[in-house]
């Protein structure tokens, strides 16, 4: 998935290891879904690598 790299080339390496599959890329999806909920952020902001102090961790939410 091409669009799975690009939309982590500036990731951080705890998001980088999502990007490889089509269903890891689903649990992406669910986690900024949860993630932009909780801390009123949009997808574009985490993308751009500025995650707040407050980041939820992907355990809780499965």
């Amino acid at each position: 998935m091409q669009e799975a790299r690009y939309f982590w080339r500036n990731s951080r390496s705890t998001a980088a290891c999502y990007k490889r599959t089509a269903d890891k890329m689903y649990v992406y999806r669910k986690y900024i879904l949860y993630y932009s909920t909780a801390d009123s952020l949009t997808a574009s902001s985490f993308h751009t690598n500025k995650p707040s102090p407050k980041r939820p961790k992907l355990q809780e939410e499965m």
